[in-house]
């Protein structure tokens, strides 16, 4: 085969060394696979933005002016790039559900006779106002509305009538049931004497008493269908979502199945946060079985669920950016509040594990950490028990796998080839045969065994199979059995010893 030159000359006959140079995008392994992370979610600014359609956010600071600071969507994605910075973060903004919005409030009754400092988590995030001595019910029910509307980030709205102070949800539906109003028991010495305070709880259909009203429960959640088909070919490779109900759920499970196809071939984790109790959270998960799911139950937490399921995303798209395929075991969830229930057994995490839920662990420090992430995939279609989608890690590997197979076989010298066998003779570059392409499989393979993603690599490299497809002679079909590696989650130590008498 000659080598081809486009601009030295055949002809030339005098002394001269040329040196010609082209560029050409050859590969044979495919370095860093960036990860972009999907945010679902509502805007406050619906009128001004493109609904259903995905678009970068860079900063908290973009994510706020673009949707509005107590919106359902700037919390979310401010929450994601918090954790990872070095991860592509996409706003994609539902329609908002005109509906029910979720409400709560608290009744305050005597009068302060000590100076100290009302404190109140709200969605998670503390707030707190001075009582000075003498303020009676009314007065601070009305300085705790006003300290709602200063602070521009919290999920809801308050009003004050008499001794109530009432919060409702910043978003209708369902998902303002994950905002919880609660006393900040880490500032308990500092609250002023005298005051009596009673909560009713956002979300929780308890009826105030003196007849101002109940709390409620947001109802319904949007249709996210449309804005997970307008993706298209945006490679996505996590997403998350705020909304529990099963119809959600399953447009959601819909997409990864739609996305996994080979016309598309953009697959995606997703993740969807839990700050329910357990055995609610065990009526939401139901007979789920889907390895696009993952779910992120951190049981009565005082983070909203859609912030606990975006602080997952995040801190898991950033470490498998980092290192592909890595379990996430005792990674720290930043900002996220413990459950107050007690730590389970090992025996109580296995179930866990066994029927599709992840679980998360409280550290001596008060900090949460990912114990295992898993998908809800817990059986094969024909109702057998299985372990390849178990746990929510195996996308990290498949798709870095799936992308390098797309870059390096959709480069030179792919592009423009022609197919030959391996015994015709041909002088020009452009013609592929088995055994070259044979060669860049391996090398494939070669690159995911560097990157602990592969084992078994000499046995995988060999049995590699490439064949002109019988029916299309343009068309070569290519088999890599792959051997995928597991992450290490069990070390099982015998201790055996005796005891000699003296």
């Amino acid at each position: 085969m000659a080598i081809e030159f486009r601009d030295v000359s055949n002809r030339s006959v005098a002394s001269k060394i040329f040196i010609e140079q082209e560029v050409a995008n050859r590969r044979t392994s495919a370095g860093i696979m960036p990860h972009r992370i999907g945010v679902l979610g509502v805007s406050d600014n619906q009128a001004s933005i493109e609904l259903n359609v995905p678009k970068r956010i860079r900063s908290k600071e973009e994510a706020i002016q673009e949707h509005g600071s107590r919106s359902l969507l700037a919390q979310m994605l401010s929450a994601v790039i918090e954790v990872a910075p070095n991860v592509e973060v996409y706003g994609i903004p539902v329609p908002a559900l005109v509906g029910t919005r979720a409400r709560g409030g608290i009744r305050i009754e005597g009068s302060a006779t000590k100076f100290g400092f009302f404190s109140i988590l709200i969605g998670g995030q503390s707030l707190r106002v001075p009582v000075p001595v003498g303020t009676n019910p009314a007065v601070l029910a009305s300085t705790i509305e006003g300290a709602v509307t200063a602070a521009v980030d919290l999920p809801v709205t308050a009003n004050a009538i008499d001794e109530f102070c009432f919060f409702s949800a910043a978003f209708s539906g369902d998902v303002g049931n994950q905002i919880h109003i609660a006393p900040d028991e880490r500032y308990a010495s500092e609250e002023p004497d005298g005051l009596t305070v009673t909560y009713f709880d956002i979300g929780s259909e308890v009826t105030f008493s003196g007849g101002n009203g109940a709390a409620t429960r947001g109802v319904g959640d949007p249709s996210i269908a449309t804005a997970l088909a307008n993706l298209g070919a945006l490679r996505i490779t996590e997403i998350v979502s705020p909304f529990t109900t099963p119809g959600s759920l399953g447009e959601l499970i819909q997409a990864g199945i739609e996305r996994n196809s080979p016309s598309i071939d953009r697959m995606f984790a997703g993740f969807v946060g839990i700050n329910s109790d357990e055995s609610a959270y065990t009526t939401t998960r139901g007979i789920l079985n889907s390895e696009w799911l993952t779910f992120c139950p951190v049981f009565n937490s005082q983070t909203p669920g859609y912030i606990i399921g975006s602080t997952v995303t995040g801190v898991y798209a950033n470490a498998q950016q980092e290192r592909i395929g890595i379990p996430m075991r005792s990674v720290i969830l930043p900002g996220v509040l413990a459950s107050p229930d007690t730590t389970p057994t090992h025996g109580r995490i296995d179930e866990f594990v066994r029927t599709g839920s992840s679980h998360f662990v409280t550290r001596e420090d008060g900090r949460v950490a990912i114990g295992d992430l898993v998908t809800t995939r817990t059986k094969t279609d024909e109702g057998k028990e299985i372990g390849d989608w178990r746990f929510t890690v195996v996308h990290s590997a498949i798709q870095y796998k799936r992308w390098s197979m797309e870059l390096v076989f959709g480069a030179d010298p792919f592009k423009r080839a022609i197919a030959v066998p391996d015994d015709q003779i041909t002088t020009v570059s452009h013609a592929l045969r088995k055994s070259t392409i044979k060669a860049y499989a391996m090398a494939l393979v070669d690159d995911w065994g560097k990157l602990a993603i592969t084992r078994n690599v000499a046995t995988v490299a060999a049995n590699i199979e490439v064949e002109e497809n019988a029916e299309n002679p343009a068309r070569y079909d290519i088999l890599i059995p792959d051997d995928q590696t597991s992450g290490l989650r069990i070390v099982a130590v015998k201790l055996s010893w005796s005891v000699y008498a003296q």
